[in-house]
């Protein structure tokens, strides 16, 4: 009998032992796990940069031009660049790298069965839409460029037409709040835009997939098949990160998703292709008001949304579209007159 009270007293104490050391261990672990993270967000937040439309304007709209001249100066020499080429570290010439580009997208990507209008958001100074547009066979109803910054769409539009391409519309907007009506576009892509805008990217992509008649089309950084280095790179620039997941949660139908064979280095990309099956017709007046997503109409040389008496101005031939470019006029379209008798 003693014995067995002895260890039944033992067991106990065991039990007891192992109970409260595993309990002290967990307590530690999630002590760990929680400061970990708080060192690793910390460390994120001083060595990201801040990435907001409002920081990505000011910065991008500075260096308005530069864009363009790098693409004239790489046909006028023999600068070479790092590069994948099929997916291979190689030194190549930068004429050679565009043309690359240009075809790709416009075999890879202007080539999507029935498309017959398509936009870029974030399209910058157009080095990538108009070389493509170039090198396309396919004849477009209606193309337009989207971008921050109005001094860049001013070099878009000049850079087009030494190229002696035609695009349709010039537009500064933002892609949280896109100026077009649902469905305006048949294919939407972007081409390094939205590794500006990592916070909300679903909002953004969302946005993007509302105003796609067909196809939207992300060719963006890929940190899920980069290296290590770029993906610390991409952590410290604060890129987008979690595309294919963002993709997947809003339920949007990924066709292909895989590394595009031609890319500069470190910011090697990776093609989205994601299917959105309309029956809406084509729209035909597209512009919308992007806080209220009423129609626009073009009413003395500007655009003017009656429904909250706005003015959407539009200088140089290029539509200025963002919500901070609202100018509030709700008897923009009235004809004023004052008439006043002789006798005052």
């Amino acid at each position: 009998m003693v014995k067995a009270q002895d260890k039944y007293k033992k067991l106990n104490k065991k039990m007891v032992k192992s109970y409260f050391g595993n309990l002290l261990r967990n307590i530690f672990r999630r002590i760990c796990n929680t400061l970990a993270k708080v060192l690793y967000s910390l460390a994120n937040k001083l060595v990201a940069k801040e990435r907001n439309p409002k920081s990505v304007l000011k910065n991008y709209d500075k260096i308005a031009g530069e864009y363009v001249r790098n693409y004239i100066e790489a046909f006028s020499g023999t600068t070479e660049m790092l590069a994948l080429e099929n997916n291979k570290i190689a030194l190549i010439k930068k004429d050679v790298y565009f043309a690359q580009k240009a075809h790709y997208v416009a075999h890879e990507i202007f080539s999507l069965p029935e498309i017959s209008s398509v936009i870029e958001i974030g399209a910058g100074e157009a080095t990538t839409l108009a070389p493509a547009l170039a090198k396309c066979s396919v004849q477009f109803d209606r193309v337009a460029a989207l971008d921050l910054s109005w001094s860049r769409m001013a070099f878009a539009k000049s850079f087009s037409q030494a190229l002696n391409v035609k695009i349709d519309h010039f537009v500064v907007g933002n892609a949280y709040n896109l100026p077009f009506a649902d469905n305006s576009f048949d294919l939407v892509y972007s081409y390094h835009c939205l590794e500006q805008m990592p916070s909300n990217k679903e909002q953004s992509i969302a946005e993007l997939f509302r105003i796609a008649r067909k196809y939207l089309v992300l060719v963006e950084p890929s940190y899920e098949l980069g290296n290590w280095p770029q993906k610390l790179r991409w952590r410290n620039k604060n890129y987008i990160r979690g595309i294919p997941k963002t993709l997947k949660k809003l339920g949007l139908n990924l066709l292909k998703h895989e590394r595009v064979p031609y890319t500069d280095y470190p910011n090697s990309a990776a093609i989205h292709v994601i299917e959105k099956k309309s029956s809406e017709p084509k729209v035909q007046n597209i512009f919308v008001c992007p806080e209220t997503h009423h129609e626009l109409t073009l009413t003395k040389g500007h655009y003017f949304c009656e429904k909250n008496g706005v003015v959407y101005p539009i200088i140089d031939d290029i539509a200025l579209l963002d919500q901070q470019n609202a100018i509030i006029a709700s008897k923009f379209a009235d004809k004023i007159e004052c008439n006043i008798s002789k006798q005052h």
